[in-house]
């Protein structure tokens, strides 16, 4: 144990109390300095399962996603493939959902700090699964919040291509060394596979609908905006969102449309719709537009939803269909996501048609 980080002697430890509050699992004895016949790894931890002795041969990380599994994966495989007793494990502060499907798909365990657990052997199944350790939903949410959103954004929209910082850079607006801090980490949790070095290198998405599902399990925690509610009398939703789309442009006023009308236009799919859902930039014109449709606001009853926001960085994609500003088919299909009724519906038909990941 001695001449161990503290870090790795705290998170054994912790593995520890985990097992031990698992029934009919003893812990017998651990050592972080393995002996000449434990093969590779940090550490051995003896337990018994049912009266079954097991080493768990620990490879011990603060932090792991695919590419780090993928580079001690065939040391694990090696280390289980000894007597049945022995057992790799790889124990982390955190492990990435990616992560933990590589590992389950080959068989072998892992724990981390949220108290997920992996165990498998012959005659032996210990699954246990926990949310995430508080560590990685920061940089989970970190990821797709901000400036940073809008750089995936960029990668989603150009997903068959290899690409550099400076390109995505420029497509985005946002800063390279934001981009580069956004590729690196997506690089890291697998979504993206690279070629080259240095000022050349370039990457791609790999996975680009599961890089959309993480980025919708995050979503919900990240839209803190709350709309203004609206009802223009006289208006049924498809004419509404003309006529608000045209009185806002004659203003200068920055807007997308989004939610149900967007996707509408993008892919129909419903026969009808009562809201229509508008993001814009900040501006006092945009009462003055509404006002002039006769519009008032309401708590109940509205048709018409306005999302404000003081950055531009929202419209970047944004398509022009029929005369009318409409988000990227991907912050519509997350709007939608966060929404209720026939909205997630709705939004699998636009995924389908219209983004295709």
């Amino acid at each position: 144990m001695s001449g161990r980080p503290q870090t790795e002697q705290s998170i054994v430890e912790r593995l520890q109390d985990a097992l031990r509050g698992l029934p009919r699992v003893e812990v017998r004895d651990w050592r972080l300095e393995p002996s000449p016949g434990d093969l590779q790894g940090d550490g051995v931890l003896d337990i018994s399962v049912a009266d079954r002795h097991l080493s768990l041969v620990l490879e011990i990380k603060k932090s792991v996603y695919p590419r780090d599994v993928r580079q001690v994966i065939e040391q694990m495989r090696r280390t289980s493939r000894q007597p049945s007793h022995r057992l790799a494990v790889l124990v982390a502060e955190s492990i990435s959902p990616g992560a933990k499907e590589l590992l389950q798909a080959e068989e072998l365990g892992y724990w981390d700090s949220g108290g997920s657990l992996f165990l498998t052997a012959p005659g032996l199944f210990i699954l246990i699964e926990r949310p995430a350790p508080k560590s990685l939903k920061r940089t989970m949410r970190t990821l797709f919040s901000g400036r940073r959103a809008q750089a995936i954004l960029a990668i989603l929209n150009s997903h068959e291509e290899w690409v550099g910082v400076a390109e995505v850079a420029r497509r985005s607006g946002v800063s390279r060394p934001t981009v580069s801090q956004v590729m690196t980490e997506l690089e890291r949790q697998g979504f993206m596979d690279f070629r080259g070095a240095g000022p050349t290198k370039e990457r791609r998405v790999e996975s680009p609908g599961e890089l959309l599902d993480t980025w919708v399990k995050e979503f919900p925690m990240l839209r803190k905006t709350h709309a203004r509610r609206f009802f223009v009398p006289g208006h049924k939703a498809d004419r509404l969102a003309d006529e608000i789309s045209r009185k806002l442009e004659e203003r200068g006023v920055t807007y997308g449309l989004t939610g149900q009308a967007a996707a509408q236009r993008y892919a129909p799919f419903l026969s009808s719709i009562s809201v229509v859902t508008l993001r814009i930039l900040q501006s006092p014109a945009v009462e003055e537009a509404i006002a002039d449709l006769g519009g008032h606001e309401v708590d109940e009853g509205a048709n018409l939803e306005v999302f404000a926001t003081k950055s531009g960085d929202e419209f970047n994609f944004r398509e022009k269909v029929d005369d009318v500003w409409l988000l990227s088919p991907i912050q519509v299909y997350l709007d939608l996501m966060g929404s209720k009724g026939r909205s997630q519906e709705l939004a699998d038909h636009l995924r389908r048609e219209r983004i295709g990941f």
